[in-house]
């Protein structure tokens, strides 16, 4: 499974950390002590650390080890430590992704609305911090520096919301990604989300004192175990030319479009802007409730799609897609030719994410339907056929 540096970085906030030498066990005093750190320490300018990092799904383990450098401006440099496998520059504008092996370059634009990697990861901590209920916190050493050890309740307290949590996240099982051009009936945020949430067994964070920086982390589900460290990290200032790239001469650049995304209120209102002949479905699914309605256009190759999203009593995702180019489902499993009004569509499963895929032409347009196991294949068809384009 290929995990960018930012997901790898995004990660330590959804971990428990496991935590070695002296500790000490604090009262309520030194909990308001360390809220009140947590909430007002401004994140350092800079930092270079190295991150270690290991993802556990089942029986499989990943590992991976990376050098990183940080700046609160934007700019970020991420390595391998064998410096033969991933090179991740971004100077704040552009990001450069190079792959030595292959000698392969993708240059992509940085949204002027990103935070920077650890703007992000100090407001996740303080997000996860007052989304769960303090355990205990420990005054301990970590990496040779003071810091607390904090573990925490792994369920929501009544009084927060659960649909913008970060739990809605780390709740979900791993699954290996899907390409974003080929995954037409998912939104990109939804890539690897299922229909089944993976219970959390155990949550704990690790913060270097002076800074509140999150250095240690992990999260344990019944599926899955996460954990993210921060060695050797120093605040000192970093050259400008860490964060300067420029791919070999001989390498080959890629520059991949980012879409432009529009979001719309009513299905009318953007079946009218994308020019896409695409109503209301009569026949969702039992549970689900529509919650986004959004186009999204490729310029360069001339494509428009509309997608309709909805969220089901469990959280769980269903997407239907109308596009004006091919569609391109991916599943795993044996594809079965279904009837769709006067159409024909392909039904299909990816059991590896845990999906149900069902395709249909409505010349000259090519419809998709993406949901979860639940959601049974009779269901699919109905909703297919109640869409205005069957």
């Amino acid at each position: 499974m290929q995990l960018s540096p930012r997901t790898q970085a995004t990660l330590l906030i959804a971990c428990v950390v496991l935590l070695a030498g002296c500790t000490t066990i604090l009262g309520d005093s030194t909990e308001d002590e360390f809220l009140d750190e947590l909430a007002n320490t401004e994140p350092p300018e800079q930092l270079s650390a190295t991150q270690e990092n290991i993802f556990g799904t089942g029986d499989e383990e990943i590992a991976l080890e990376q050098d990183v450098w940080m700046r609160t401006t934007g700019e970020s440099r991420f390595a391998s430590t064998n410096g033969s496998e991933w090179l991740t520059v971004t100077d704040g504008e552009r990001t450069w992704e190079y792959y030595p092996e292959d000698n392969r370059a993708v240059e992509r634009d940085v949204s002027s609305t990103d935070d920077s990697v650890i703007d992000e990861l100090y407001d996740l901590s303080v997000e996860l911090v007052t989304d769960l209920t303090i355990e205990t916190i420990e005054q301990t050493t970590f990496d040779g520096n003071a810091a607390y050890a904090v573990t925490l309740d792994a369920s929501l307290n009544e009084t927060d919301a659960v649909e913008d949590s970060i739990l809605d996240v780390i709740r979900q099982p791993l699954s290996p990604g899907i390409e974003s051009d080929a995954a037409v009936a998912v939104e990109p945020t939804d890539e690897n989300v299922t229909e089944d949430y993976a219970d959390i067994e155990a949550v704990e964070l690790s913060f270097e004192k002076e800074t509140m920086f999150p250095v240690k982390s992990i999260i344990e589900t019944d599926e899955s175990r996460s954990e993210t460290v921060y060695r050797n990290v120093t605040f000192d200032p970093i050259p400008d030319e860490k964060f300067e790239f420029d791919p070999p001469s001989d390498a080959v650049v890629e520059e991949p479009e980012s879409p432009d995304r529009t979001e719309f209120e009513t299905v009318s209102e953007a079946s009218e802007y994308a020019d896409l002949p695409l109503t209301e479905p009569t026949a969702v699914p039992d549970g689900f409730e529509r919650d986004g309605i959004a186009v999204v256009e490729w310029t360069e190759r001339n494509e428009t799609r509309l997608s309709l999203s909805y969220v089901g009593s469990e959280s769980e995702f269903l997407s239907l897609t109308i596009t004006d180019h091919d569609i391109d489902v991916i599943g795993d499993g044996e594809e079965e030719s279904v009837a769709i009004g006067q159409h024909q569509g392909t039904y299909q499963v990816n059991e590896t994410v845990g999906l149900h895929l069902l395709e249909w032409a409505c010349d000259p347009y090519e419809l998709a339907i993406t949901a979860p196991e639940t959601v049974d294949r009779d269901a699919l068809i109905e909703m297919a056929e109640s869409t205005g384009c069957k």
